[in-house]
Parts: C-alpha cells; sequence; structure tokens
C-alpha cells in the first residue's frame, strides 16, 4: 500500500490518477476498484483528492498459487454454488489460471463469480486491516468504478453482487465499469485540465453504468417487520418493503434516476432510527440492489446450506429478475 504517486506510468498508476481526477470532475468521493491477473488495486478519492491507495496480490484474480497449492481453490470453492466432484472444479480452476481468458460459458462463469468474490473479499480484509486508527467516513463512496477483465466475464448483475458481497458496509454507491478500459490511458496524460475535459467528453461511453447498490445493515432488529422503501422515476412511482435478510434486484435502466425514501417504521436503518431518509440512486444494467443482510454476512460456514444461501442471492442474478 503506498499514498505516493510511483515514479513510473503504468497501467495500475493512470488508473489511480484518473480516480482522482473522475472524484474532482463529478464532485463526489469516488472509488476506484481494480482486479487484475497478478494483483488488485483500490483507490479513494474525494473531490480535494486522495484519500487512500493500495495494491495487493492477494487481490489477483485467479493466484498462481493454486498451482502447487490446493489452499488458494478451496478458499475460492467456498463461494461457489456448483454442485459435483470438488476436485473437478478445482482443475478447471487450474485452468483458468492458466489460460485467464477460456471457458466463459456454463460452469465456468460460475467459477469466475466465486474467483471474484474471493479476490473483492482478500482487497477488503486488507483495507480494512491497513485502516486501524482512522476516520469510518474515510471509507465512504458515492461512485465505485470497477475495472479489471475479472469484470467483464461476468453479467453485469453478477460484477455487482460481488461488489456488496465483499465490500460491506451502509449507504448508497453508484456502480461503474470502465469496460472501454480508457481510465488507465487518461491518467497517463500530464495535464490536468486535459484529462478532466477529456472524462467529461467520454464518460457516457467509457463507463458503462452498472447501477446503484443500497446496503441498508441489518433490518427488523426490534420486532418490526423491517420498513418500506418508495421509489420514485420518470417512468412511475412503486414501493418495496424492506425485509430483514433479503437481496432484491429492482428494475432501474440506464439513465433513469430513482428518488428513494425510506421509512424504518420502528426500527433503524443506516443507522438512522425511527427516521425516514431520502437518496437518489442511477440506473444502469443491472438496476438496484437493495441488500438488507447484516454487514456481517449471515453465510453458513461451509456445506450444503452455505450453497443454498449462496443460490438464494443469487438467482435473481442469473434469471435476469427484478423485484
Amino acid at each position: 500500500s503506498s499514498n505516493g504517486r510511483a515514479g513510473v506510468a503504468d497501467g495500475r498508476v493512470g488508473l489511480r490518477t484518473s480516480i482522482s481526477s473522475l472524484a474532482a470532475l463529478l464532485g463526489n468521493r469516488v472509488e476506484g476498484i481494480e482486479v487484475g491477473a497478478a494483483a488488485g488495486s483500490r483507490s479513494l478519492a474525494h473531490p480535494e483528492g486522495e484519500v487512500r491507495h493500495a495494491v495487493t496480490a492477494a487481490g489477483a484474480f485467479i493466484p498462481r498459487a493454486m498451482l502447487e497449492d490446493e489452499g488458494p481453490a478451496l478458499a475460492i470453492l467456498r463461494w461457489s454454488t456448483l454442485h459435483g466432484d470438488p476436485a473437478s472444479h478445482m482443475d478447471r480452476l487450474r485452468e483458468l489460471c492458466l489460460r485467464p481468458w477460456s471457458g466463459i460459458d456454463g460452469d465456468g462463469v460460475h467459477l469466475r463469480l466465486a474467483a471474484l468474490r474471493r479476490s473483492l473479499e482478500q482487497m477488503q480484509e486488507a483495507w480494512v486491516a491497513a485502516h486501524e486508527g482512522g476516520r469510518a467516513d474515510d471509507d465512504a463512496a458515492d461512485v465505485v468504478v470497477l475495472s479489471g477483465g475479472a469484470f467483464s466475464a461476468v453479467p453485469a448483475a453478477a460484477a455487482a453482487l460481488a461488489l456488496v458481497d465483499s465490500v460491506r458496509r451502509p449507504g448508497a454507491a453508484t456502480i461503474l465499469h470502465d469496460h472501454a478500459r480508457v481510465l488507465a490511458p487518461l491518467g497517463a496524460l500530464p495535464v490536468e485540465g486535459d484529462r478532466r475535459r477529456l472524462l467529461a467528453d467520454l464518460m457516457d461511453d467509457a463507463l458503462l453504468p452498472i447501477g446503484s447498490a443500497v446496503l441498508t445493515g441489518a433490518i427488523g432488529e426490534h420486532g418490526n417487520g423491517g420498513g418500506t422503501m418508495a421509489i420514485s422515476t420518470t417512468l412511475g412511482d412503486d414501493e418495496l418493503r424492506l425485509e430483514p435478510d433479503q437481496l432484491r434486484l429492482v428494475d432501474l435502466p440506464p439513465g433513469i434516476v430513482a428518488r428513494l425514501e425510506i421509512d424504518p417504521e420502528q426500527g433503524a436503518i443506516l443507522g438512522v432510527e425511527g427516521q425516514r431518509l431520502t437518496l437518489e440512486v442511477s440506473g444502469g444494467l443491472a438496476g438496484l440492489l437493495v441488500d438488507t443482510r447484516d454487514l456481517e454476512l449471515p453465510l453458513p460456514p461451509s456445506g450444503e446450506a452455505r450453497r443454498a444461501k449462496l443460490e438464494s442471492w443469487e438467482s435473481p442474478v442469473w434469471a435476469g429478475g427484478a423485484a
């Protein structure tokens, strides 16, 4: 991890620089999360400048250590919903390690999602461990930009799911994908004004809107049913019942902004008890993810119960359905 600029203008340094420029351009807190073949990186910037940055080998998409040690493969399979022989799945993971962009259909996409969750989980653990003693609000981000080929090999909703399964913090965030991979080259431009101008010109085409996510944290702890969320858009109004330990996918197309009014009723949501909250979120290919699960994921330690829980969370992702 480092807070200083590296001297070599490689792609990772360029991406880091562009995240800071994007935060200044949008006037929002922007976080960039990149999962690469050999390592992962994470940058958090506020409009005033970069707050944190880290690079970790633990964030590699398919760690090469699994070629010699089954431990990394087993850690990935803990996030998998696949049935059958674990040894066969480990062989598939080793094949992905040797040929990262092969076998993207069938079981391959499920293994990729499991590997992506594990990479993000390890990056989150390293991020939190390095932040001891810091301010809690340092980690808050309004916009999360995903980068790296690992996010391109799964559906948009699966990428959003991997993010919310791994980066567990309450609040709302817009999720974008650097699918055209332009942020790193733009970060190599020496003049900040030129970079911001090009970002403004290219943003609609270069940054794919995945959608938004709202993580409430655990709800319904005071005997009530949870609460309600009123959703208002130019397409109409809807109301969603918030129930404990649920992950819902709500249809919210790209280009549509929704005004959310959350009523916690007798409980607490986002740390506020008994008060209505108003948020604005943007749509995308995955729509809006509404997550009322505990911030410490209620995931069984192993076995069929764990697989069943993961399947229940993934079902709207693969079905493409929305609440």
